[in-house]
């Protein structure tokens, strides 16, 4: 553990960045609509119109054929809230691909930690009815809290037969525009993830990451029998795995991850891949180019 309750991996700071400009009142580091104690020159007014003497604009006022005086408006950075809404179905958290649930959390780990640096609020929806209250946060600055959530978090086994309730974790979001990282392997239907994306970006700011691990889509081995297990629902079944149903398996990957794509640019969203592990540059390329 690091200083502050923070393991290694929350020291995996990114810079994520909002492609929206907040208008709340509360300073911090993301370029704002309010007007307040900036650096980005907004507008010049009368005196009159905004009494702060503080911040005269002496050209403007010099050049003023009225001889008004006029000042200087500056917008104010602000905070802006930061949501996780996580995938807790059974697929998250399959036997045998133990690794995927550990860089789920360590990609919610290391935005927690950015948020928390950048002077955000971090908070996180369940997107599943049955999940306990422990995993839910409201949006939050309390570093005690964020890290006792994400501790359970990393002892919870994702055990959810149903699909994620992406519409429900949707509604339990506060009104207020923020950012909300989606944070799921995906594996659900068409139309519920068209609808939730919708509601979501109507308020928000949206980030869909993907997290994937290699064996679930192409097994390790190159032939022979398998035992293979269904991600959400746990059955099991032994296959031989031939070289044509191999090809079978490669193609309904590559079908499935532009079937993603194309739900999620028909709603200008381009998603984030997790890899092996939380790459800080991988992440900050991806936010320089949204």
């Amino acid at each position: 553990m690091t200083s502050g309750g923070w393991s290694v991996a929350a020291t995996r700071e990114f810079d994520y960045r909002p492609g929206f400009r907040p208008r709340g009142l509360m300073p911090g580091a993301h370029k704002g609509l309010s007007g307040g104690a900036g650096h980005e020159l907004r507008d010049r007014v009368s005196l009159l119109e905004h009494p702060d003497p503080r911040r005269l604009a002496l050209r403007s006022s010099v050049q003023d054929p009225f001889k008004q005086l006029h000042v200087h408006i500056f917008n104010q950075h602000s905070r802006i809230p930061v949501y996780v809404v996580l995938d807790l179905s059974a697929s998250m958290g399959c036997p045998g691909l133990e690794r995927k649930w550990q860089l789920t959390m360590d990609f919610v780990e290391a935005l927690a930690f950015s948020v928390w640096r950048s002077g955000d609020q971090f908070g996180l929806v369940p997107a599943s009815e049955s999940a306990p209250s422990a995993l839910a946060l409201h949006p939050t600055r309390g570093e005690s809290l964020v890290n006792e959530c994400i501790a359970t978090l990393r002892e919870h086994v994702p055990m959810d037969t149903r699909e994620p309730d992406l519409a429900a974790a949707a509604a339990a979001l506060p009104p207020t525009p923020g950012m909300v990282f989606l944070v799921s392997d995906f594996h659900l239907s068409a139309y519920p993830l068209d609808s939730a994306l919708a509601d979501l970006t109507s308020m928000h700011d949206v980030v869909p990451v993907v997290v994937w691990d290699p064996a679930e889509a192409l097994p390790q081995r190159r032939g022979g029998f398998l035992l293979m297990r269904d991600a959400e629902t746990g059955i099991e079944r032994h296959v031989w795995l031939r070289a044509g149903l191999r090809k079978k398996l490669e193609r309904a990957a590559a079908e499935r991850r532009q079937a993603l794509l194309g739900a999620f640019r028909g709603h200008g969203l381009e998603p984030l891949f997790l890899g092996d592990g939380v790459e800080p540059d991988r992440i900050n390329a991806y936010f320089a180019e949204r």
